[in-house]
């Protein structure tokens, strides 16, 4: 029987995949979907989404800013803008405040997912 992950393992573990991203890539391919302005923060939480999607972790506002040492609060509003161009796709939990996203079809397919 395997013994649970630690929570320094997982991140190790995220961050590890995570510097796989191909950061240009993901860049380039948001200013394909039409996303003006972006900035380096955007780009870091894009690829941080990918590398939890290729881990097959959630993307949930309290991982995506424990990672990136943000508030809760700019995580939320970050992942709520990039579904509404179309990048993350906004599922509801069962419970009314349970909110996580995953990457859109289209932007899997921009990446080669």
């Amino acid at each position: 029987m395997e013994t649970p992950m630690t929570e320094e393992e997982l991140m190790t573990l995220i961050k590890t995949e995570m510097v796989k991203v191909n950061r240009d890539r993901v860049y380039f391919n948001l200013r394909e979907m039409k996303l003006n302005r972006l900035c380096e923060s955007t780009v870091d939480i894009v690829s941080t989404c990918v590398a939890l999607e290729k881990l097959g972790l959630p993307i949930t506002s309290e991982l995506v800013s424990s990672i990136r040492k943000t508030g809760p609060v700019s995580a939320v509003a970050t992942l709520h803008g990039l579904g509404d161009k179309k990048v993350l796709t906004l599922i509801r939990g069962r419970r009314r405040k349970t909110l996580f996203w995953i990457l859109s079809d289209v932007f899997k397919e921009k990446m080669g997912l």
